[in-house]
């Protein structure tokens, strides 16, 4: 919708002005840039911390922007903001009538396109014209993304890539786009030792321990309760306190001592709260 107004008021022969000197503010610039329609200026309540310019146009008190029919302002300073009343209040007082308030949601929005045509860009330095791209619902491990390629046989080939990379556009050549590490030496570098169980060096000491491997599912996991599993895996429910869906098999992470309800916000530690208690 945001997009929508600001396109309707570009077709109008409207001046922009931007509302706010700080990271918001800059993203709508750039955004701005990229669908080739100018910034005239960026407005702020008191210039006592904010700077004289920012990409060579000038930044000016609200008291003096030139008020006219064509010139309207988009407000980067959302609802979320502790700012956003007092500068609200600012523009009624000025009598500013030409607004538009972006949303958070907007700003994210037009934030994660302007890093993916950034990373592009940086895409076709490294390969040229090429079917490369960040690939999107393809399951993969926090703060890590997937880049692909399709091949000439139609295929996806994926690569495994840190967020970092990505989301700052850090790649200055293409060797710092992959990860140096295996997933298990990140794993076990964040962890600690990853065991394959099978894999144990198996001891007479250790043949006489016995051992369970607690597995958590949830109500959405519908295969984890009707499937086929070794007599060490014991499959335990979290998050019970939060379904009505209960399943009879295995444990339920809300029996006895236990933080069930507060499975929204920690997951699968709520079974390893009641594995301890």
């Amino acid at each position: 919708m945001d997009n929508q107004k600001i396109m309707e008021f570009y077709e109008r022969g409207s001046n922009f002005y931007i509302f706010g000197a700080g990271k918001h503010a800059k993203i709508i610039f750039q955004f701005l840039q990229e669908k080739g329609i100018p910034v005239y200026g960026f407005v702020v309540s008191d210039k006592t911390e904010n700077p004289e310019d920012l990409f060579d146009i000038p930044v000016m008190e609200l008291k003096n922007f030139p008020k006219s029919q064509n010139n309207v302002i988009l407000v980067s300073i959302t609802k979320r903001s502790i700012s956003y009343k007092p500068v609200f209040e600012n523009l009624v007082k000025n009598q500013i009538h030409n607004l538009i308030f972006l949303t958070d949601d907007f700003i994210t929005q037009i934030q994660l396109e302007l890093l993916q045509m950034l990373f592009e860009k940086k895409l076709k330095l490294f390969f040229g014209e090429g079917p490369y791209y960040l690939a999107e619902n393809i399951p993969v491990e926090s703060y890590h993304r997937v880049f692909a390629m399709r091949g000439v046989d139609n295929r996806e080939y994926h690569w495994r890539v840190g967020r970092t990379f990505t989301e700052k556009c850090t790649v200055d050549r293409i060797t710092d786009l992959f990860l140096s590490k295996t997933a298990l030496e990140e794993c076990e570098e964040q962890y600690g030792t990853y065991h394959i169980l099978h894999a144990l060096e198996r001891t007479a000491s250790k043949r006489k321990t016995s051992c369970s491997v607690y597995m958590a599912y949830s109500h959405a996991d519908k295969g984890a309760a009707q499937g086929n599993f070794s007599k060490w895996i014991v499959p335990i429910q979290v998050g019970v306190e939060l379904t009505d869906s209960v399943n009879w098999r295995g444990m339920r992470d809300n029996l006895g001592d236990n933080i069930s309800e507060k499975n929204g916000n920690y997951s699968e530690c709520t079974a390893l709260y009641w594995m301890w208690k």
